[in-house]
């Protein structure tokens, strides 16, 4: 297997100064539970007579 090094080119100029001058904000987003609505799961059951089915 033939690994290549990653070449990194220096960032200009203007973005390592606001990266250096940039401030540190606290996580202001909610955990991913709390972003996605859990909804009741519910079983089925599908019974099969032996005809065929098309379904579109």
């Amino acid at each position: 297997m033939n690994k290549r090094k990653a070449a990194y080119a220096e960032a200009p100029k203007i973005i390592s100064k606001e990266i250096i001058e940039g401030e540190i904000i606290s996580d202001f987003l909610p955990p991913p539970e709390k972003l996605i609505r859990k909804e009741p799961k519910v079983k089925i059951t599908i019974k099969n007579n032996g005809v065929r089915a098309h379904c579109i």
